[in-house]
C-alpha cells in the first residue's frame, strides 16, 4: 500500500458510490452487512469520490448513487448532487441515478430527482409471491403491498422514461422471471434491469438453461410488441445501444471502465461486494481508502493495455464466487449485445426500428 493523493490515468465512465451500508429492509438474498448504528459516508469522502470520477477519463460519466438504502441518508444526496452539478463538464453533464427500494420514497424525494436530472431505479422483483418471498422488513413482512402503492405517484413525477424496476434474479426464481417481467410493464414501467445476485444460491445447470429459456421469451416478447408499436426496454440493452458498453467491455475489460466502487468508509472497489477480510471475499479487488489516502500501488497510474498484466487483474478482479451468477451475468449481456446488435442491422430498413433505438437511447440505461 501507499499513501497518495488519489489513483491517476484511469478512465471511469460508469461508478457507484454507496452512501450507507444500513437498510430499513433485510432482504434474505441482500449480502450488504447491516450495521447496527446508522454508518454514512462522510461529505468530505463523497466529494472525494465525486472528484475520482469525474477527473478520471473524458466524456459522459454514470454516477450511481447506493446503498444500503441511500433514503436514510437523503441529505447526503443532495450535498453530493449539488457537488456533481457544480464539477461536472457542461459539455458532457454526469448521468446520475439513485437506487432504493422505495419503501421511503415521497413526492419531496422525487421533485429534488426530477429537477436535479436523475434517473431512478426501484427494486421491485415482480408478482406479489416473488417479492415477498424476499423482500423483507426485519419482522418478515413482505413489501408488495407498501411498494405497488408508490408507483402511480412515482411515474406522475418523474414519468416512465427515467424510472426502472431492478429485478434481482435468484435461482428458484428464475422459472418465473418472465412472468415477473411482464407484471412489472403492467404496473406501468416501460425499462428493466435484470440483476443477478451473486452468494446466495447456487445455479445448477438446470437453472441456467432455465434462465436461458426465459430470456428467449422476453426478447422476443419485446420485439413482437415493438412491431406493433409498443415499445418496452431491457436497461442493458438501452446503454449497449447508447453507449456500446457491454460489447467494449469484451475487448476492453479495465474493471475501472466500470466497475469501481466506492464505500461507506472511504473504500474502493472494483467488485460488488462489501469485502470481508476473514473470507477473503473481494480483498484482491481492494483499491485503496479515500479517507486515509491510502492505495494499492499496482492502481495507482496504470492504464489499461492489451496483455499479460492487465489480462491477470482482470482476472482476479472478476472472480467468480460459489453460486456461479457471474454466468448469468454473462449470459444476460450476451442476449443484449445480440439483441442490439440486431437492432441495429434492421433498422436500416425499419422505420420502427430506428424509432425504437431512438427511445431506447434516451431511457434510462443504468
Amino acid at each position: 500500500m501507499s499513501s497518495n493523493p488519489t489513483i491517476q490515468n484511469k478512465s471511469v465512465f460508469q461508478a457507484k458510490i454507496a452512501l450507507t451500508n444500513n437498510c430499513v429492509l433485510r432482504c434474505e438474498y441482500c449480502f450488504v452487512e447491516k450495521q447496527k448504528q446508522l454508518n454514512v459516508m462522510s461529505v468530505g469522502v463523497a466529494r472525494q469520490a465525486v472528484d475520482l470520477i469525474l477527473d478520471n477519463g473524458e466524456g459522459q460519466k454514470i454516477i450511481k448513487v447506493y446503498g444500503g438504502e441511500p433514503l436514510l441518508c437523503f441529505d447526503l444526496v443532495r450535498e453530493i448532487t449539488a457537488y456533481v452539478r457544480k464539477n461536472e463538464k457542461a459539455e458532457a453533464p454526469a448521468q446520475m441515478s439513485l437506487c432504493t427500494n422505495a419503501v421511503l420514497l415521497n413526492e419531496d424525494h422525487l421533485r429534488f430527482l426530477k429537477e436535479n436530472r436523475y434517473q431512478l431505479a426501484i427494486s421491485f422483483d415482480g408478482l406479489k409471491d416473488t417479492q415477498d418471498k424476499h423482500r423483507k422488513f426485519p419482522d418478515g413482512k413482505g413489501t408488495f403491498d407498501i411498494v405497488t402503492k408508490k408507483f402511480p405517484l412515482i411515474f406522475q413525477v418523474m414519468g416512465a422514461k427515467d424510472v426502472a424496476a431492478n429485478l434481482s434474479i435468484v435461482p428458484s426464481e428464475a422459472k418465473n422471471l418472465f412472468d415477473n417481467f411482464a407484471y412489472i410493464l403492467s404496473s406501468g414501467f416501460a425499462t428493466v434491469n435484470f440483476e443477478p445476485v451473486f452468494g446466495y444460491r447456487s445455479w445448477q445447470r438446470e437453472d441456467q438453461e432455465t434462465f436461458v429459456g426465459q430470456m428467449k421469451k422476453i426478447i422476443k416478447f419485446v420485439h413482437a410488441n415493438l412491431l406493433e408499436g409498443k415499445f418496452f426496454f431491457l436497461a442493458t440493452i438501452n446503454r449497449e445501444l447508447k453507449y456500446r458498453t457491454l460489447s467494449k467491455f469484451v475487448t476492453d475489460p479495465c474493471p475501472f471502465v466500470q466497475c469501481l466502487e466506492v464505500q461507506p468508509d472511504g473504500d474502493l472497489t472494483l467488485v460488488p461486494f462489501i469485502r470481508d477480510f476473514d473470507k477473503n471475499v473481494g480483498n484482491q479487488c481492494f483499491v485503496g481508502n479515500l479517507e486515509k489516502g491510502v492505495f494499492n500501488e499496482k492502481y495507482l497510474v496504470c492504464r489499461y493495455s492489451p496483455g499479460d498484466i492487465c489480462r491477470q487483474c482482470v482476472k482476479e478482479s472478476f472472480f467468480q464466487d460459489d453460486s456461479a451468477a457471474g454466468k448469468i451475468v454473462t449470459l444476460r449481456n450476451m442476449f443484449s449485445i445480440e439483441y442490439a446488435e440486431l437492432l441495429i442491422k434492421l433498422a436500416q430498413k425499419d422505420e420502427r426500428v430506428r424509432s425504437y433505438i431512438e427511445q431506447a437511447k434516451g431511457h434510462i440505461c443504468f
